[in-house]
């Protein structure tokens, strides 16, 4: 429990190490009564002006290293955000402003990709400019209160991406009061990742199924209420075209649309040359969504 000298808000970082972009915002907020807590480990050179408390999370999974992070911290208010982004300077005061001293509300903040000349084909970042049903843990604010009630995230997803969504969800289901704060900004790096990690991300598509699972609701948000990605839907089609154009080859037609979404694709990143890496990045994705709506028996493609 958060002791009689805490700080209004804790400001909980669980991404192993805080870049130094993080703390050198959060040095510049507009409120003073915060307290950081990152679970992991600390960059050097941490500004004088904060008040930092490191948090060892061994090994652990993102559900069990932000439990570490809020459980440890002292606020009455847990703000988490993600060790790599960087907030505005009246991020903290925005979200607190929302919450409206409610002990039964989330607040989702918004945020924007940070800029980057030349992201390549493969780049990945989050973007959230209005109020989704995700609830990614890089923008939120949650009341004390309201984690200990819900036992925080749940700790069974493991690896598994959705622990923050389910989270949201299931204080949701609560009768907790969801709010969007438009001006609670924080900008997410863009991650100009080659072919290579983004293949074994794609490998890993199936982890992403499982909230689905845990809450049907989410399905709204899926392309056709199926389908993970508007890729997935293309290129299933394309795939079904080559088959069927074994008898007939005008079905080659059904595959026109996917290629036209792979060349949009690449020639937005300046990479055309990237293309056949972007087919099989899809083709590896859905295959692995698929056997991850088998493993957790949902409906996911």
């Amino acid at each position: 429990m958060p002791d009689s000298n805490a700080a209004a808000v804790s400001v909980v970082a669980a991404n192993r190490t805080a870049s130094p972009g993080l703390l050198d915002a959060l040095a510049r907020q507009s409120v003073a009564a915060f307290e950081v807590v990152l679970v992991g480990a600390a960059p050097a050179g941490v500004p004088e002006i904060l008040d930092v408390r490191v948090v060892d999370a061994g090994t652990a999974d993102p559900a069990a290293a932000r439990n570490l992070g809020w459980r440890a911290a002292r606020g009455s208010a847990i703000a988490f955000i993600d060790g790599d982004c960087e907030p505005a300077p009246d991020w903290i005061e925005r979200l607190v402003e929302a919450a409206a001293g409610r002990e039964t509300v989330v607040v989702q903040g918004r945020t924007l990709p940070a800029v980057s000349e030349r992201a390549g084909a493969f780049a990945e970042t989050r973007e959230v400019t209005r109020l989704t049903p995700h609830f990614w843990a890089n923008n939120l604010l949650y009341p004390r209160a309201l984690l200990e009630r819900l036992d925080g995230f749940d700790e069974a997803y493991g690896a598994a991406i959705g622990s923050d969504t389910d989270l949201a969800w299931r204080a949701r289901a609560e009768g907790a009061d969801i709010e969007y704060a438009p001006d609670a900004l924080v900008h997410h790096p863009v991650d100009t990742r080659g072919a290579g990690p983004a293949i074994k991300a794609a490998l890993a598509a199936g982890e992403r199924v499982k909230v689905f699972g845990d809450h049907p609701q989410l399905r709204s948000e899926l392309d056709r209420g199926i389908f993970l990605a508007p890729s997935h839907a293309l290129i299933a089609q394309a795939a079904l075209g080559v088959w069927l154009a074994r008898r007939k080859r005008a079905a080659l037609l059904f595959t026109v649309p996917y290629l036209a979404h792979v060349a949009r694709r690449a020639h937005v990143a300046g990479a055309p040359e990237a293309a056949p890496m972007l087919v099989a990045h899809d083709a590896l994705e859905l295959a692995a969504t698929i056997a991850g709506a088998i493993r957790h028996r949902t409906p996911v493609i």
